[in-house]
C-alpha cells in the first residue's frame, strides 16, 4: 500500500496496491515464464516450466481506475438474443491516467524485485484473460439523474428492485472489492428486512 495515495508529482492521480503471490502451477508458470517470447511447446516448454516453477514470484498491481462517462453498459442497437431481447453492449476504454499509473507502478515493482535479488523480470501489463474488477454502471447516489440506486441499493425507477453487487460502486478502488461488496450487500439486506411491509394475500 506504500504507493496507494495520490502524489501529483508522479504525473497522475490515485494509486494501486501490490499483491505478491506464487506464479502458480505448471500452466501459469508456462504462461508467465514465456512472456519473454520463449517457446511454449516441446523442449522449449519444458525449459520454461523448469526455469519458472518454484523459482519465481508474481507481483500483481491492482490499480484504481477513475470513472469515465465514456465507459458504460447499454443495449445493443441490433444484436438480440433468441427471444428478441437486446443484448448488452459494454464500452470500456482505459484512460491515460490509468496507463500512466500502471506504467509507474510496473517500474517500481521491477526495482523492488531486482533489489530482492531477481535475475529476470518479465512484465505483462494486463494479465491474460483477466478483465479486472468489474464495477460501476449502476452507481449509488441521491440524485436519480446521475445515479441508478439510492444509498441502500434501491433503484430510483423501480421501487421494488434492489441492486447489491459491485455495479453500485461510484468508482473502483485499488484493492480487491469483495469485502466492500459483502458489506454493502449486508447493509442493503438489513435495510430491506427492517423496512419491508407485510402485504395481505387474497385467500
Amino acid at each position: 500500500m506504500e504507493f496507494y495515495e495520490s502524489d501529483p508529482s508522479r504525473g497522475f492521480v490515485r494509486g494501486a496496491d501490490w499483491k505478491t503471490m506464487p506464479t502458480g502451477g505448471p500452466l501459469m508458470s508456462l504462461l508467465l515464464g514465456a512472456l519473454d517470447g520463449s517457446p511454449t511447446w516441446g523442449e522449449g516448454m519444458h525449459a520454461v516450466i523448469r526455469r519458472t516453477l518454484g523459482h519465481s514470484v508474481a507481483v500483481a498491481i491492482v490499480s484504481e481506475d477513475l470513472p469515465s462517462v465514456e465507459n458504460q453498459v447499454s443495449l445493443h442497437p441490433s444484436l438480440t438474443d433468441s427471444d428478441g431481447i437486446p443484448a448488452p453492449r459494454i464500452q470500456y476504454r482505459r484512460e491515460q491516467n490509468n496507463r500512466d499509473l500502471v506504467a509507474w507502478h510496473i517500474d517500481r515493482a521491477r526495482e523492488a524485485l531486482q533489489a530482492a535479488g531477481a535475475t529476470r523480470v518479465l512484465v505483462d501489463e494486463i494479465m491474460p484473460e483477466q478483465p479486472g474488477h468489474l464495477l460501476g454502471t449502476a452507481r449509488m447516489g441521491d440524485d436519480p439523474t446521475t445515479s441508478v440506486v439510492d444509498q441502500f441499493g434501491r433503484t430510483h425507477d423501480v421501487p421494488n428492485l434492489f441492486i447489491v453487487d459491485g455495479s453500485i460502486f461510484v468508482t473502483s478502488g485499488g484493492v480487491n472489492p469483495t469485502n466492500t461488496i459483502c458489506a454493502l450487500a449486508l447493509r442493503c439486506a438489513a435495510h430491506i428486512s427492517t423496512t419491508a411491509k407485510l402485504q395481505s394475500v387474497p385467500a
